[in-house]
């Protein structure tokens, strides 16, 4: 597994994870700016991970926007139909897509206006990277719209002749992919993210070892990491890491 790299937008939320505005406009903002082209994918993926593990957070992977719009609807559109496909490249569609579904996103979940599922958006705005990501992720490639429309009738639709053929490859070629649990997320984000935290507690607590020492005072056996585990400031969710005493 490739190290994190988190960058400007990660950074961000890490320092004031919930701005004074709803938790929802955050998520979704943070989420378009995921999909900006000058942003890395290791940030990307960091920024959005970070918001999905934050205690009081849950459901946030499913939660319905405007028209019932999901959190995978977005994304695997490239932002949504009036955006530019093009800028959910491949990398950053297998980065974001199954963070989501790990998150309990549902990939067959339908908005309230067309009763379109991800895929149906994807093809709405002929984006091929989230549509060959979402294929090899087990989408129903046969689900129809409130129109009657199947993901190919849309790509049609759209100008996209080669839509049959383009599927049965992407079919052909797609590989399962794995979707990381809250849990496996929170212990990877762990190291980076409550870093400081654990910097913090291990000063707060080696000040105490020192003042205790000069009072011949020593703390017996794993007194001190258990206590540096206790006075680690961290709220997000409950730490994955501990801090390390000199």
């Amino acid at each position: 597994m490739e190290p994190l790299r988190p960058g400007p937008l990660a950074e961000a939320l890490l320092r004031a994870p919930f701005p004074r505005r709803p938790v929802q406009r955050v998520w979704q903002d943070t989420l378009l700016q995921a999909l900006d082209p000058s942003i890395s994918d290791g940030d990307a993926y960091c920024a959005v991970a970070l918001l999905l593990c934050s205690t009081g957070c849950e459901g946030l992977a499913n939660a319905a926007f405007e028209g019932g719009v999901r959190p995978l609807h977005l994304v695997a559109a490239g932002g949504g139909t009036l955006r530019d496909p093009d800028r959910l490249t491949t990398a950053r569609a297998q980065t974001l897509l199954p963070l989501l579904l790990g998150a309990g996103a549902e990939l067959e979940a339908r908005d309230e206006l067309h009763g379109a599922t991800a895929l149906g958006w994807a093809a709405g705005n002929v984006c091929l990277a989230g549509l060959s990501c979402l294929v090899g992720l087990g989408a129903d490639v046969e689900a129809e719209d409130h129109y009657g429309m199947t993901v190919q009738a849309r790509l049609v639709i759209q100008g996209f002749q080669d839509a049959e053929d383009f599927l049965k490859e992407t079919w052909r070629l797609s590989k399962p992919r794995s979707a990381p649990s809250l849990p496996a997320l929170r212990c990877r984000l762990g190291p980076w993210a409550e870093a400081e935290a654990r910097l913090g507690a291990a000063r707060r607590v080696a000040l105490l070892v020192r003042g205790l020492a000069e009072r011949q005072v020593e703390l017996p056996g794993t007194a001190a990491e258990l206590m540096a585990k206790f006075c680690m400031d961290f709220h997000l969710w409950p730490p994955t890491t501990q801090p390390k005493l000199p």
